[in-house]
Protein backbone atom coordinates (compact mmCIF):
# COMPACT_ATOMS: atom_id res chain seq x y z
CA UNK A 1 0.00 0.00 0.00
CA UNK A 2 1.27 3.79 -0.43
CA UNK A 3 -0.76 6.75 0.53
CA UNK A 4 -0.06 10.05 -2.24
CA UNK A 5 2.08 12.42 -0.82
CA UNK A 6 -0.35 15.15 -1.93
CA UNK A 7 -3.71 13.95 -0.85
CA UNK A 8 -5.71 11.04 0.40
CA UNK A 9 -5.35 8.65 -2.20
CA UNK A 10 -4.18 4.88 -1.25
CA UNK A 11 -2.52 2.99 -4.02
CA UNK A 12 -3.04 -1.11 -3.50
CA UNK A 13 -3.27 -4.57 -4.86
CA UNK A 14 -7.03 -5.43 -5.77
CA UNK A 15 -6.85 -9.24 -6.61
CA UNK A 16 -8.31 -10.30 -9.54
CA UNK A 17 -10.13 -12.96 -7.93
CA UNK A 18 -10.26 -14.48 -4.33
CA UNK A 19 -7.57 -16.98 -4.80
CA UNK A 20 -4.86 -14.91 -6.04
CA UNK A 21 -4.71 -12.53 -2.42
CA UNK A 22 -3.07 -9.11 -2.54
CA UNK A 23 0.06 -9.71 -3.69
CA UNK A 24 -0.55 -9.74 -7.24
CA UNK A 25 -4.13 -8.26 -9.31
CA UNK A 26 -5.10 -4.87 -10.52
CA UNK A 27 -3.34 -1.76 -8.91
CA UNK A 28 -6.31 0.40 -7.43
CA UNK A 29 -6.56 3.91 -6.12
CA UNK A 30 -9.00 4.56 -3.73
CA UNK A 31 -9.88 8.44 -2.79
CA UNK A 32 -10.19 8.20 1.23
CA UNK A 33 -12.04 11.20 1.24
CA UNK A 34 -14.71 10.60 -1.68
CA UNK A 35 -14.66 6.92 -0.81
CA UNK A 36 -14.55 5.53 -4.33
CA UNK A 37 -12.19 3.81 -6.02
CA UNK A 38 -10.68 6.51 -8.51
CA UNK A 39 -8.39 4.46 -10.84
CA UNK A 40 -7.90 0.52 -11.78
CA UNK A 41 -4.89 -0.46 -13.52
CA UNK A 42 -5.41 -2.24 -17.44
CA UNK A 43 -2.44 -4.87 -15.87
CA UNK A 44 -4.05 -7.24 -14.07
CA UNK A 45 -0.73 -8.77 -12.95
CA UNK A 46 0.78 -5.99 -10.80
CA UNK A 47 3.08 -7.71 -7.78
CA UNK A 48 3.20 -4.45 -5.39
CA UNK A 49 6.21 -2.03 -4.55
CA UNK A 50 3.95 0.79 -5.21
CA UNK A 51 5.75 4.26 -5.38
CA UNK A 52 4.05 7.63 -5.82
CA UNK A 53 6.05 10.34 -7.90
CA UNK A 54 6.78 13.34 -5.56
CA UNK A 55 3.56 15.62 -7.49
CA UNK A 56 1.37 12.86 -6.85
CA UNK A 57 0.85 12.35 -10.61
CA UNK A 58 2.64 9.65 -11.79
CA UNK A 59 2.44 5.57 -9.63
CA UNK A 60 5.25 3.27 -10.05
CA UNK A 61 4.68 -0.39 -9.66
CA UNK A 62 6.70 -4.28 -10.72
CA UNK A 63 4.53 -5.97 -12.44
CA UNK A 64 4.70 -9.67 -13.60
CA UNK A 65 4.74 -11.28 -17.07
CA UNK A 66 2.78 -14.28 -16.33
CA UNK A 67 3.61 -15.41 -20.03
CA UNK A 68 7.61 -15.17 -19.89
CA UNK A 69 7.93 -15.38 -16.20
CA UNK A 70 9.47 -12.36 -15.85
CA UNK A 71 8.67 -9.29 -13.77
CA UNK A 72 9.65 -5.87 -15.05
CA UNK A 73 8.97 -2.32 -13.60
CA UNK A 74 5.69 0.03 -14.81
CA UNK A 75 4.84 3.46 -14.28
CA UNK A 76 1.21 4.62 -15.27
CA UNK A 77 -0.19 8.08 -15.17
CA UNK A 78 -3.16 8.82 -13.52
CA UNK A 79 -4.35 11.26 -15.42
CA UNK A 80 -4.97 9.36 -18.61
CA UNK A 81 -3.96 5.66 -17.85
CA UNK A 82 -1.00 5.66 -20.27
CA UNK A 83 1.37 2.79 -18.53
CA UNK A 84 5.05 2.18 -19.80
CA UNK A 85 6.96 -0.59 -19.28
CA UNK A 86 10.31 0.79 -18.48
CA UNK A 87 12.12 -2.46 -19.16
CA UNK A 88 10.60 -3.03 -22.43
CA UNK A 89 12.09 -6.06 -24.18
CA UNK A 90 15.29 -5.69 -21.47
CA UNK A 91 12.79 -7.21 -18.70
CA UNK A 92 15.18 -10.33 -19.03
CA UNK A 93 18.14 -10.16 -16.36
CA UNK A 94 19.18 -13.51 -15.18
CA UNK A 95 18.11 -16.96 -15.41
CA UNK A 96 15.33 -16.71 -13.20
CA UNK A 97 12.18 -14.24 -12.59
CA UNK A 98 14.42 -11.62 -12.88
CA UNK A 99 12.99 -10.19 -9.86
CA UNK A 100 12.52 -6.29 -9.61
CA UNK A 101 11.99 -3.32 -7.19
CA UNK A 102 11.48 0.10 -6.71
CA UNK A 103 13.87 2.16 -4.53
CA UNK A 104 12.70 5.68 -4.76
CA UNK A 105 12.11 8.43 -6.93
CA UNK A 106 15.53 10.34 -6.72
CA UNK A 107 13.72 13.53 -7.73
CA UNK A 108 10.87 13.76 -9.72
CA UNK A 109 11.49 12.95 -13.22
CA UNK A 110 13.87 10.45 -12.15
CA UNK A 111 13.16 6.63 -10.86
CA UNK A 112 15.54 4.27 -9.52
CA UNK A 113 14.78 0.67 -9.61
CA UNK A 114 16.67 -2.50 -9.17
CA UNK A 115 17.13 -5.99 -10.82
CA UNK A 116 18.23 -8.79 -9.93
CA UNK A 117 21.41 -9.91 -12.46
CA UNK A 118 22.70 -12.89 -10.74
CA UNK A 119 23.22 -15.37 -7.99
CA UNK A 120 24.43 -12.09 -5.59
CA UNK A 121 23.81 -9.60 -7.74
CA UNK A 122 21.31 -6.62 -7.94
CA UNK A 123 21.84 -4.28 -10.86
CA UNK A 124 20.82 -0.42 -10.21
CA UNK A 125 18.39 1.46 -13.00
CA UNK A 126 17.88 4.88 -13.04
CA UNK A 127 15.24 5.57 -15.33
CA UNK A 128 13.97 9.19 -16.55
CA UNK A 129 10.05 10.07 -17.00
CA UNK A 130 10.96 12.94 -19.58
CA UNK A 131 13.14 10.49 -21.93
CA UNK A 132 11.93 7.69 -21.09
CA UNK A 133 15.59 6.33 -20.74
CA UNK A 134 16.29 3.54 -18.52
CA UNK A 135 20.40 3.85 -17.72
CA UNK A 136 22.50 1.41 -15.55
CA UNK A 137 23.91 2.57 -12.38
CA UNK A 138 25.87 -0.20 -10.59
CA UNK A 139 25.93 -3.48 -9.30
CA UNK A 140 25.42 -4.40 -5.57
CA UNK A 141 25.43 -7.62 -3.45
CA UNK A 142 21.43 -9.17 -2.82
CA UNK A 143 21.75 -8.44 1.16
CA UNK A 144 22.77 -5.04 0.22
CA UNK A 145 18.75 -4.51 -1.47
CA UNK A 146 16.18 -3.86 1.10
CA UNK A 147 14.01 -2.33 -1.42
CA UNK A 148 11.38 -4.70 -1.13
CA UNK A 149 11.36 -5.07 2.72
CA UNK A 150 8.02 -3.83 3.82
CA UNK A 151 8.16 -0.51 6.55
CA UNK A 152 5.27 0.12 8.71
CA UNK A 153 3.80 2.80 10.07
CA UNK A 154 3.69 2.79 14.20
CA UNK A 155 3.66 6.39 14.36
CA UNK A 156 1.42 8.94 12.13
CA UNK A 157 3.40 11.52 10.75
CA UNK A 158 2.37 14.53 12.63
CA UNK A 159 3.47 12.01 15.80
CA UNK A 160 -0.03 11.80 17.23
CA UNK A 161 -1.24 8.17 16.57
CA UNK A 162 0.44 5.25 17.57
CA UNK A 163 -0.27 1.97 16.79
CA UNK A 164 0.25 -1.26 19.14
CA UNK A 165 0.05 -4.80 18.46
CA UNK A 166 -0.79 -7.27 21.58
CA UNK A 167 0.09 -10.72 21.81
CA UNK A 168 -2.60 -11.70 20.64
CA UNK A 169 -3.42 -9.91 17.49
CA UNK A 170 -5.22 -7.07 18.77
CA UNK A 171 -4.31 -3.42 17.29
CA UNK A 172 -4.70 -0.73 19.19
CA UNK A 173 -4.16 2.80 18.37
CA UNK A 174 -3.26 5.91 21.17
CA UNK A 175 -3.72 9.26 20.58
CA UNK A 176 -2.18 11.82 22.77
CA UNK A 177 1.43 12.27 21.06
CA UNK A 178 4.57 11.73 22.98
CA UNK A 179 4.02 8.46 25.13
CA UNK A 180 4.65 6.40 28.02
CA UNK A 181 4.70 2.33 28.33
CA UNK A 182 1.52 1.04 30.36
CA UNK A 183 1.34 -2.63 30.82
CA UNK A 184 -1.29 -4.39 29.87
CA UNK A 185 -2.84 -8.19 30.33
CA UNK A 186 -1.29 -11.07 29.36
CA UNK A 187 2.02 -9.80 29.39
CA UNK A 188 1.28 -7.17 26.14
CA UNK A 189 2.19 -3.72 26.95
CA UNK A 190 0.66 -0.15 25.08
CA UNK A 191 2.05 3.31 25.01
CA UNK A 192 0.00 6.25 26.12
CA UNK A 193 0.50 9.25 27.72
CA UNK A 194 -1.34 11.19 31.06
CA UNK A 195 -3.82 12.97 28.57
CA UNK A 196 -4.41 9.96 25.58
CA UNK A 197 -7.42 7.30 24.77
CA UNK A 198 -6.55 4.00 23.83
CA UNK A 199 -8.90 2.10 21.55
CA UNK A 200 -8.82 -1.17 20.21
CA UNK A 201 -8.51 -0.84 16.23
CA UNK A 202 -8.78 -4.56 14.87
CA UNK A 203 -9.32 -7.86 16.76
CA UNK A 204 -7.79 -10.96 16.73
CA UNK A 205 -7.01 -10.29 12.96
CA UNK A 206 -2.74 -10.59 12.13
CA UNK A 207 -2.17 -7.23 10.05
CA UNK A 208 0.19 -7.96 6.81
CA UNK A 209 0.66 -3.82 6.65
CA UNK A 210 -0.20 -0.41 8.10
CA UNK A 211 0.22 3.21 6.69
CA UNK A 212 -0.99 6.45 7.83
CA UNK A 213 -1.47 8.89 5.13
CA UNK A 214 0.90 12.07 5.16
CA UNK A 215 -1.61 14.08 6.83
CA UNK A 216 -2.11 11.77 9.51
CA UNK A 217 -5.70 11.66 9.08
CA UNK A 218 -6.11 8.78 7.95
CA UNK A 219 -5.06 4.98 8.42
CA UNK A 220 -5.27 2.18 6.29
CA UNK A 221 -4.47 -1.61 7.43
CA UNK A 222 -3.96 -4.38 5.22
CA UNK A 223 -4.87 -7.98 6.26
CA UNK A 224 -5.21 -11.36 4.32
CA UNK A 225 -8.70 -10.61 3.02
CA UNK A 226 -8.80 -7.09 3.14
CA UNK A 227 -7.73 -3.21 2.94
CA UNK A 228 -9.56 -1.43 5.77
CA UNK A 229 -9.06 2.45 6.12
CA UNK A 230 -9.90 4.89 9.38
CA UNK A 231 -10.57 8.33 9.67
CA UNK A 232 -9.97 9.06 13.13
CA UNK A 233 -12.74 6.39 14.49
CA UNK A 234 -14.53 6.18 11.49
CA UNK A 235 -14.11 3.05 9.56
CA UNK A 236 -15.14 2.82 6.00
CA UNK A 237 -14.10 -0.29 3.34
Amino acid sequence: MAWSPTGHALAFVQPVNQYSGFYIGDLAVYDAATQEIVFTSKDQAVFGDLTWSPDGNILAYVSLDQTAGVYTVKTVTLANGIEVNIFGDDASTDDFASQKSILSWANEPDLIVTSICGADCVRLYQYNIVSQTLNALQEIRYNENNSLAVVDDLVSPDGYWQISIDNNDNTWITSGGESKIITQPENSSLSANANSQISLVLADTPLQEMKFSKDSKYLSLRTVEQVIIYQLGCTTE
